[in-house]
């Protein structure tokens, strides 16, 4: 696996996993995970490595993240296309090996968003991934067009078993 970040690529999904060239660490037990938490939460700086199809996605693409970083904790987003909002997590886990996890990323919209080009619409996303325990994990959202630009609390949820964590974010215009 990669770094990926999933998020609906001009939904800029951000799922990411594992560094690229470096083969995949064993599956963990869902036993010794104990938790997920939120590391922190934002607006972020990115830089994005490919942009593959993904026909699932009402943007019809996601974004490859190889790095990101938090330039403001806050749950208050300014609307604007270039906007990268989202959060940092961490599945808890008792072994210190490094163990991938199942993951789903949920991202529910405070409406609909239309694509006009394709007409494709979606109130919500939902994106299954595996991520490594104990290791922060970014996912978010980037704006890259103005049909995304929705106002309103946008609701990020990552659930790892039993365990889940909910991340809201208010998005307003300028």
């Amino acid at each position: 696996m990669r770094t990926r970040i999933v998020v609906n690529a001009s939904l800029l999904c951000v799922a990411v996993a594992v560094t690229a060239g470096i083969s995949a660490p064993p599956p963990g037990r869902m036993k010794d995970v104990t938790g997920v938490r939120v590391v922190d939460y934002g607006i972020y700086e990115k830089r994005v490595i490919k942009t593959p199809e993904a026909p699932s996605t009402v943007a019809g693409e996601v974004k490859v993240v190889k790095k990101e970083g938090l330039v403001k904790q806050t749950d208050t987003i300014p609307l604007e296309v270039g906007q990268t909002f989202g959060l940092r997590y961490e599945i808890v886990a008792e072994t210190k090996r490094k163990r991938l996890y199942p993951v789903t990323y949920h991202v529910i919209y405070p409406s609909e968003m239309t694509n006009p080009e394709t007409g494709r619409s979606e109130k919500e996303w939902t994106f299954k991934t595996r991520s490594i325990g104990n290791s922060p994990r970014y996912t978010g959202f980037g704006f890259d067009n103005e049909w995304e630009l929705l106002e309103g609390d946008w609701i990020f949820e990552i659930s790892v078993g039993k365990h889940k964590v909910k991340q809201v974010f208010h998005l307003t215009k300028k």
